[in-house]
C-alpha cells in the first residue's frame, strides 16, 4: 500500500504459521490488563517459583499487601520507589503494587556497585528500595552517601519458594533504615488498591 512500508527480519521465519509479527501497543496500563486477567480466572496460575505455583489472585493479594506496605511509609501517587530484585515472585508483585499506588518505578540492576547505584538513587529521588539481600553491602555504602534517609525493604530469594533448592542462599542481619518485605506484608493490606489506574511504567 502506497506510503507503508514493510520491515522483515530473518527470524520472522521461525515463527508458527499464523503468528503476526507485529503488535500494536495496548491502550490500557499493564496494572488494568493484570486486573482483567485477575477477573477472568484469578484461581490461574500466574507464577512458577522453585516448586511453588502461585495463582493471579495470590500474586494480586501480595502486590496489595506491598501496596499497603509502601503507603504506610508515606509513599504515593508520583513518587519513586527503587526496585532491585532477581526474578522472584516478589518482583512483579512489587511492580504491581507500585503502580497500584500511582508511583513511579525506578529498575535498577542488582549487580550494580556504590557508584553506579548512588547517583540512579540521587537522581532519581526515590526514597525506598525493595532490594535483594546480596546488594547489603552496597546498599550500606550507598545510604553513607545520600543526602536523605533510604528505607529499604529486603526480599529474600527464598521467600515464596517451594521445596525445590535454591542456588543462591543468603542469610541477613537487619541493620538500621533495614526491614524483611515479606514480613512487613503480614500485617498490611492497601483498602485504595486501584487496578484500573493508568500507571507510568518507570521513573522519569
Amino acid at each position: 500500500m502506497t506510503g507503508e512500508t514493510t520491515v522483515t527480519a530473518p527470524w520472522y521465519a521461525l515463527y508458527t504459521p499464523g503468528v503476526e509479527p507485529h503488535l500494536g501497543a495496548p491502550d490500557q496500563s499493564t496494572l488494568a490488563l493484570f486486573g482483567q486477567t485477575l477477573d477472568a480466572d484469578p484461581s490461574a496460575s500466574a507464577v512458577h517459583y522453585f516448586g511453588r505455583t502461585l495463582s493471579r489472585a495470590e500474586l494480586a493479594e501480595l502486590a496489595q499487601r506491598i501496596a499497603g506496605v509502601l503507603r504506610r511509609d508515606g509513599v504515593g501517587r508520583g513518587d519513586r520507589v527503587a526496585i532491585s530484585l532477581q526474578n522472584t515472585p516478589v518482583f512483579p508483585a512489587a511492580l504491581l503494587a507500585v503502580w497500584g499506588i500511582g508511583a513511579y518505578v525506578v529498575p535498577i540492576n542488582p549487580m550494580l556497585r556504590p557508584d553506579e547505584l548512588t547517583p540512579m538513587l540521587t537522581d532519581s529521588g526515590a526514597a525506598v528500595l525493595i532490594a535483594h539481600p546480596a546488594m547489603q553491602d552496597v546498599v550500606s555504602t550507598v545510604r553513607e552517601r545520600l543526602d536523605r534517609p533510604l528505607l529499604t525493604l529486603w526480599s529474600d530469594p527464598a521467600d515464596l519458594a517451594g521445596d525445590l533448592a535454591l542456588p543462591f542462599p543468603v542469610s541477613l542481619a537487619l541493620a538500621d533504615g533495614e526491614r524483611s518485605l515479606l514480613a512487613e506484608c503480614a500485617a498490611a493490606v492497601d483498602g485504595e488498591f486501584d487496578w484500573s489506574r493508568p500507571n507510568p511504567t518507570t521513573s522519569r
